[in-house]
């Protein structure tokens, strides 16, 4: 029976055999060296030297960077499966515009405020008055008059007239201009997305799940099988 060389034994014998491989971001590098070797153990390699098949891996990877870069970035974007209509647009409008605006304002009050009272009369009389007071002894021998009479007479009287006018007129003129030239910037801004009715809903989902079994380290480790080993049990 004949022996093959195959890549897990090259590794086995030194596991520096992938030390020249390289990734993008977003690919676990150890994971898939893993799925390279374990697909491949029925292979033989088709360069046997060690160090020759060690530098060849390391070109191999930078070849393919760019693929692999992309697949990554592809997989990672955000979409509803069963929308194939996204369009996003924004633009800005600029406009110049020239305007005038004149104004006139002419303003007026007039106030006339007139007060006035009159014949303002007052009139008193008074006459006075008598007193009378009798006075007699105790033991009756004598007896005596007092009289006071007081007699007033005081009147009183007069007018008043008093009158007031208060006029103001108050007018006011004003006048404005503006003339000039205004920029105007109009922004929007818009998503609109949706399915648009090309194709169906169970059409998209369906053709969904074909994308989910696509799996990245099987299709690294077929390309690399394919290019370092011989296809033959």
């Amino acid at each position: 029976m004949q022996s093959k060389i195959t890549l897990i034994g090259l590794y086995n014998y030194d596991n520096s055999l992938f030390n020249n491989l390289s990734f993008p971001n977003g690919i676990d590098r150890d994971l898939a060296i893993e799925r390279i070797l374990n697909k491949s153990e029925e292979f033989e390699v088709l360069y046997s030297n060690f160090d020759y098949l060690k530098d060849r891996i390391g070109t191999w990877s930078n070849i393919w960077a760019r693929t692999f870069e992309k697949w990554v970035k592809a997989l990672a974007v955000e979409y509803d499966p069963l929308y194939n209509f996204d369009r996003h647009e924004f633009y800005t409008d600029a406009k110049a515009r020239d305007y005038k605006d004149n104004q006139n304002s002419v303003a007026s009050s007039n106030a006339v405020e007139n007060s006035e009272s009159v014949s303002n009369t007052v009139t008193g009389s008074d006459t006075g008055s008598t007193t009378e007071q009798f006075v007699n002894a105790y033991d009756g021998g004598y007896t005596g008059k007092e009289k006071e009479e007081s007699n007033a007479v005081t009147n009183q009287s007069g007018s008043g007239d008093s009158k007031s006018d208060i006029s103001s007129n108050n007018n006011s003129f004003g006048s404005t201009n503006n003339n000039g030239t205004s920029n105007e910037l109009l922004q929007h801004e818009a998503r609109l997305f949706g399915n648009i009715g090309v194709t169906t809903s169970q059409q998209m989902l369906h053709d969904e799940l074909d994308i989910a079994t696509w799996n990245l380290y099987e299709h690294i480790s077929d390309i690399f099988i394919e290019e370092f080993c011989i296809l033959v049990y």
